[in-house]
């Protein structure tokens, strides 16, 4: 999936993947703010933004993947090789 695909189809689906996830008030905030910050207009930022919430999934994924009581994990891999295409731009 290409860069432009991602941006215009999947934002939304891995802001919301993530806040339905986490109780972390900062990583929420970032989830909030990929979808408000623009790619084109805001380019350094929404990369700050990714990375950011690239760093968490790298560090969450494996728990993620390993609980009982997380759901939605084939969700979470996407949206973490979806960040992480976003992160390598």
């Amino acid at each position: 999936m290409n860069i432009e695909d991602i941006i215009e189809f999947e934002l939304e689906g891995i802001s919301r993947t993530i806040i339905d996830y986490t109780n972390d008030c900062f990583i929420k905030s970032y989830a909030e703010k990929l979808l408000t910050t623009s790619y084109y207009e805001q380019r350094e930022n929404f990369l700050k933004v990714v990375n950011r919430l690239f760093d968490w999934y790298s560090k969450q994924i494996d728990e993620i993947l390993e609980s009982p009581f997380a759901f939605n994990k084939d969700n979470h891999q996407f949206c973490y090789n979806l960040l992480k295409t976003l992160s390598q731009v």
